[in-house]
């Protein structure tokens, strides 16, 4: 891996987004003269607040904008596992009991010594 990156690409700080917001909403400068205040590229103060206003609901209100800075989120799939807590609030939705819980399923196969019942298939002969 070398010591530095090989694209000059970084993400653009929330507080410096909020700032592009500000000073295009209410000072209504140019792209140009923004990224030369922030000492950015030209082409990141545009690309950035277009899709800033393409996320707020209504981009002519200021406050929507600020909403669309804050929800950026990613692109791609959602993650497939939920995190514990959504998992654990999904299953008190659902009321599970705990006989109806999957894992109160293996105690009702076991032994009174801990073993899993079942058939022996070492005896059975082909």
């Amino acid at each position: 891996m070398p010591a530095t990156p090989k694209t000059a690409r970084r993400e653009i700080p929330h507080d410096l987004r909020v700032t592009l917001v500000v000073m295009r909403y209410w000072f209504n400068l140019s792209y140009g003269d923004i990224a030369q205040k922030l000492g950015l590229r030209e082409n990141s103060v545009a690309s950035t607040y277009r899709r800033i206003t393409a996320r707020a609901r209504d981009p002519t209100v200021f406050k929507e904008l600020l909403i669309a800075v804050d929800n950026l989120e990613r692109s791609g799939r959602p993650r497939k596992i939920e995190d514990g807590s959504r998992r654990m609030e999904a299953e008190r939705d659902l009321n599970l009991e705990p006989a109806n819980h999957p894992s109160s399923a293996l105690e009702s196969f076991s032994n009174t010594d801990g073993s899993i019942r079942g058939t022996n298939h070492s005896s059975h002969s082909l």
